[in-house]
């Protein structure tokens, strides 16, 4: 991410909108809604430059308030939506893996037991 990006000024805009909502979260769970919304709202080409753009915005900030905003807010947050990224895809597969599979007589030792009462 060493390269400067370039961005038209649609993108610029956007990327500008998106730190005046980052400036005004107050909480982490609330910039990760916000990151997450923005995110999956665009096709990962999109979501690239997006983010390639909001850190190189982030680093040029001529205001020490939004330079902040890289360690403190996004990448807090883009770490969870990662995080979370991953952990979908682990419970996919899990799920995947286990559909189709026949039951066995132990899975169903709950149902034998409150069938007796």
């Amino acid at each position: 991410m060493g390269e400067s990006v370039d961005l038209s000024e649609a993108e610029k805009k956007t990327i500008e909108d998106f730190i005046e909502r980052l400036l005004t979260t107050q909480s982490k769970r609330e910039t990760y809604v916000l990151l997450n919304h923005k995110l999956s709202s665009l096709s990962r080409e999109s979501r690239e430059k997006f983010i390639a753009g909001l850190i190189q915005e982030l680093k040029n900030a001529d205001s020490p308030e939004v330079e902040a905003l890289l360690k403190e807010k996004f990448n807090p947050a883009y770490s969870m939506y990662i995080a979370s990224g991953m952990m979908v895809a682990q419970l996919n597969e899990h799920s995947l893996e286990n559909f189709g599979q026949v039951i066995s007589e132990d899975d169903d030792d709950d149902d034998d037991e409150s069938n007796e009462i």
